[in-house]
């Protein structure tokens, strides 16, 4: 039986900061435009349908320095993503959001009470993702407001 290791937090913290320097330095992220459950475990990157209202552009994520949440947990928080339609021309529906880095599907998930109208310049849809990885949430949590 191997002996468990424990990290202090400074440790998780540090390591939290090498990856979102690093390894999540260059990720974007994506709404999605098609009715949709996201499963960790089953969805892949074909699954989704992107977002295409008026004005899209899919977002880059940079990242805060890491620390911990009132609850204990280690996290990093990007910046806040805004998406806004130009016009009226091509509505959409939007259920969630996906990451990807490289091309690869990295993680995603359902906007509360989705989905979300992006009908006109009057709507919008502002995000941060928070990286946790320890969480059971597959490591991101997102913000909407």
């Amino acid at each position: 039986m191997a002996t468990p290791v424990l990290l202090n937090q400074a440790v998780i913290i540090a390591a939290t900061g090498n990856i979102t320097a690093g390894a999540l330095l260059a990720a974007k992220i994506d709404l999605f435009a098609n009715n949709t459950v996201f499963n960790p475990l089953t969805t892949v990157l074909a699954d989704m349908v992107v977002a295409n209202y008026t004005g899209y552009a899919q977002g880059t994520l940079t990242w805060d320095v890491a620390s911990v949440a009132d609850e204990g947990e280690t996290e990093a928080h990007s910046n806040r993503i805004t998406w806004r339609p130009t016009d009226a021309v091509t509505p959409n529906q939007i259920y969630g959001y996906y990451l990807t880095l490289a091309g690869a599907l990295l993680g995603g998930g359902n906007f509360d009470g989705g989905p979300l109208s992006m009908m006109s310049a009057l709507d919008a849809i502002l995000t941060t993702v928070v990286f946790r990885p320890g969480s059971l949430s597959n490591g991101y949590v997102s913000t909407i407001s």
